[in-house]
């Protein structure tokens, strides 16, 4: 299968940096600050920018992001070369803002998330081989986990989420391996150091996004259980223990304490209120939105990705095998623990997203036990043909939907595509202007996973039972009616979110559709005014997600309100 490295990477590669989404919005621009202070200031505070982010934290006098610095602490190196060399600025003046060089932002995001990203599916096929999966159906579940889930969206955004998914799994796969080579010859020196590289691996997914407290627990508990020698369990430890001792400093110097997360100073009322219920806002599960994440046409990981049903088919067949049950227990202990977990957070549905943001670091397992279930027949061929187009019209088009809308495919994307607002190609080209390049890149995909499956044997059919095939088509259908028929509740809301996008993106491209815009603008103002004269002495709706009083607002102060909103 090595030979078969080079296609699979250069497909998820190019999948990814193929794409540049040039308007960032607060999670990116959060990040990108840390690090352009980091490496242009030699500190961690954003003072100088600190009102182009809503995601930030306060204290004695300072801001600084409140994400994770994982992110921006992998990208430094690299961006410290950019710095020098073909990014240097000219004459000793001042460095442009990493948030106003398109180009900067652009090569800093492919080599910390797109690289990662596209390394993780090398990773995941050899993986998959390890425990026995049939070399084609690997390579199916990789090419779904790749172009079939939020990942890779997310593998187009300088946030944290998909570095962690690549983190995590880099260190099951290390634990995987040395547990193999246990097996057949006594471990020495070069285990104990690959076993600190998983422990480093683990810790810094954790100081890459909080979320991912959970799921390194799941690890810690997954290497201390596996028949390896103690040296190698306390080299896993001593990597997590240099990361905690990274994150410890890291509050002292910006928080004043070791114990003082920047979740604990925010710098937006709204969310220091919120955080401040249960343990930095994770309070007891939620059914509902534990629903939700998993069914619902917006958030649902199972709606959005409904190939992954075969994940779940995948599981009995996993545990019928007999083998590798210590792997089954982490994937499905790491997986579902993070769901539940993160169910009781208050802010579950990840604000202004495509899909459910906080689950990005469980799907690299979760697509684990599919490589069991994949049978090439007509219902896999549906889901994923399912999960792909409503993968690829957010990575075409636009990945940050608001969480009230509920059909985000036929209400908020493809409306702002057929307006302009697209993905821009690696030459900031966007809408119509770039058909051609995504047209390149589709037949390019198209020709590198041809070649990648050249020569593996053909899977059987139907090796699902009835039962399982009637399930999964009734779903398909599901998912089929619901992109069709679902919609939101409040229409001038979702008119009124798609205007403040186009004007967002208007402030920092070029787009060409402005006279058009400033029609439909005009028309919403008008709505605005007859709801400002019919509903006068009406109070604001206390059922609105958002909390605001819109009443004759005009559409310009209408984007800077819903700005807020985003995260």
């Amino acid at each position: 299968m090595t030979f078969r490295n080079i296609p699979i990477f250069s497909a998820l590669f190019l999948g990814a940096a193929a794409f540049d989404q040039l308007t960032g919005y607060d999670n990116t621009n959060s990040r990108y600050l840390t690090l352009s202070a980091l490496v242009d200031s030699g500190t961690f505070s954003i003072n100088a920018e600190h009102q182009r982010t809503i995601d930030s934290s306060y204290v004695n006098g300072h801001y600084y992001s409140n994400k994770g610095i994982g992110t921006a602490l992998m990208a430094a190196p690299g961006f410290w070369i950019l710095r020098k060399t073909i990014l240097r600025p000219v004459g000793g003046a001042r460095p442009l803002s990493i948030l106003d060089d398109p180009a900067a932002k652009y090569l800093v995001r492919v080599f910390t998330i797109t690289v990662p990203f596209a390394a993780l599916g090398i990773v995941l096929l050899h993986f998959l081989m390890g425990l026995g999966a049939h070399p084609r159906a690997a390579l199916w579940t990789v090419f779904s986990y790749a172009f079939g889930s939020i990942a890779l969206n997310h593998a187009t955004l300088f946030s944290g989420h998909q570095l962690t998914a690549c983190l995590l799994f880099f260190s099951f796969a290390i634990l995987f391996q040395k547990s193999r080579s246990h097996a057949r010859r006594p471990q020495g020196p070069r285990d104990a150091v690959w076993a600190l590289a998983a422990g480093l691996s683990c810790g810094l997914a954790v100081l890459t996004e909080y979320t991912a407290v959970p799921a390194s627990m799941a690890l810690t508990l997954y290497a201390l259980v596996l028949e390896t020698r103690p040296s190698v369990k306390g080299c896993f430890l001593l990597g997590g223990a240099i990361c905690a001792g990274a994150l410890a400093a890291y509050n002292h110097i910006c928080f004043g304490s070791i114990w003082s997360l920047s979740y604990s100073n925010l710098t937006l009322p709204v969310f220091r209120e919120h955080t401040a219920a249960g343990i930095m806002g994770v309070s007891w599960p939620n059914p509902r939105a534990l629903i939700s994440l998993l069914a619902s046409p917006s958030r649902g990981v199972f709606f959005i990705t409904p190939v992954f049903l075969y994940s779940i088919a995948g599981l009995f067949r996993w545990w019928r095998r007999g083998e590798h049950r210590k792997e089954l227990a982490l994937v499905a202990l790491l997986v579902t623990g993070t769901w539940i977990v993160w169910s009781g957070y208050w802010g579950w549905h990840g604000g202004w997203t495509f899909g459910p943001r906080y689950l990005v670091l469980t799907l690299p397992f979760l697509a684990v036990p599919m490589a069991f279930a994949v049978d090439e027949s007509r219902w896999f061929a549906t889901l994923l043909a399912l999960s792909v187009f409503q993968v690829g019209c957010a990575q075409i088009g636009v990945p940050h939907v608001p969480p009230e809308i509920r059909n985000p495919i036929r209400e908020f994307i493809l409306p702002l595509m057929r307006r302009g607002y697209t993905a821009c190609d690696p030459l900031g080209r966007m809408g119509a202007e770039a058909a051609g390049w995504d047209l390149l890149v589709a037949f390019s995909l198209i020709f590198m996973i041809v070649t990648a499956f050249r020569g593996l044997p053909v899977l059987p059919r139907n090796v699902l039972s009835s039962r399982w095939r009637l399930s999964l088509g009734g779903w398909a259908l599901y998912v089929s009616l619901s992109l069709i028929l679902a919609h939101s509740r409040d229409p001038l809301k979702l008119r009124r979110y798609r205007e403040a996008s186009l004007r967002h993106a208007m402030a920092l491209t070029n787009l060409r559709q402005s006279l058009t815009l400033a029609a439909d603008l005009g028309e919403l103002e008008d709505r605005q005014k007859y709801r400002q004269d019919d509903h006068r002495d009406e109070p604001a709706d206390e059922d609105d997600h958002d909390g605001i009083d819109d009443r004759g607002k005009s559409a310009d102060e209408l984007v800077d309100l819903f700005a807020v909103e985003r995260r």
